[in-house]
């Protein structure tokens, strides 16, 4: 890889981490070492996780490569029966959207160091609504160049 996945998964963690929400910080917590969510010390959490790498390579060409990444996103839940925990959900949702999706045509190249990063898969939302903390799985594949 002509990066370092230092980093590559350092500047991911960055654009997470950094994030804001309707002029505030989007999270209180965040952390490379995914913890459970009672454990997480405040909510909005924001975790990211390292998952696989596959290469693919060109004849006698360098490989290229893909990432693999989550984000786990913890939010503090309302056990009121008129509270409509979802719509924190899709606030989160459409953030993290708008980070790995900026417009239109353009790539989120985590600051010129990969080729994209991008949500990849099936996200996960775990409402629970008998719970106190509602739960985001996003998916993340990273593709870098030669």
């Amino acid at each position: 890889m002509n990066v370092p996945r230092e980093t590559v998964y350092a500047a991911l963690f960055a654009l997470g981490s950094a994030a804001t929400l309707k002029g505030l910080p989007a999270f209180q917590t965040a952390s490379r070492h995914v913890v459970a969510p009672q454990n997480a010390p405040s909510r909005p959490a924001l975790f990211q996780k390292q998952h696989d790498e596959t290469a693919t390579n060109e004849l006698l060409g360098l490989p290229k490569w893909r990432l693999r990444a989550f984000w786990v996103i913890y939010l503090a839940n309302s056990t009121s029966p008129a509270a409509v925990n979802s719509t924190a959900i899709n606030d989160y949702l459409d953030l993290v959207d708008s980070l790995l999706n900026p417009r239109p045509g353009v790539r989120q190249t985590l600051g010129g160091w990969v080729e994209a990063a991008a949500i990849d898969g099936d996200v996960m939302v775990d409402e629970n609504p008998l719970g106190d903390v509602a739960t985001i799985l996003v998916p993340i594949s990273i593709f870098t160049g030669e």
